[in-house]
């Protein structure tokens, strides 16, 4: 799981990371994944736009997952003090081209 919202959300924070005492299976001191790790990382790994359409939602196009993609990173960033506030959010591309 840590995999997936590192895979989404980029990099733990440094003091989240420094902390983090079993990154060493996963992750090189780089940062980067281990390669003898990403078999069992791509395993459960399914990509956004699959994870919808498995709810039972309509398709979107390329453009469109790309915008929802990003108003989901900037309204799920690590910090609580990073995270976009809800006016931001309506203001999103996703919400102005898409959200009905």
């Amino acid at each position: 799981m840590v995999a997936d919202m590192i895979n989404i959300l980029g990099p733990l924070p440094r003091r989240w990371w420094d902390r983090w005492e079993k990154r060493g299976e996963l992750f090189l001191d780089n940062r980067s994944m281990r390669q003898d790790s990403l078999r069992l990382y791509l395993a459960p790994f399914r990509p956004l736009s699959e994870r919808i359409c498995s709810m039972g939602r309509y398709e979107f196009s390329p453009e469109e997952m790309a915008c929802f993609a990003n108003l989901l990173r900037a309204m799920l960033m690590y910090g609580s003090s990073d995270h976009i506030t809800a006016s931001v959010a309506i203001e999103s591309e996703w919400m102005q081209g898409w959200a009905r």
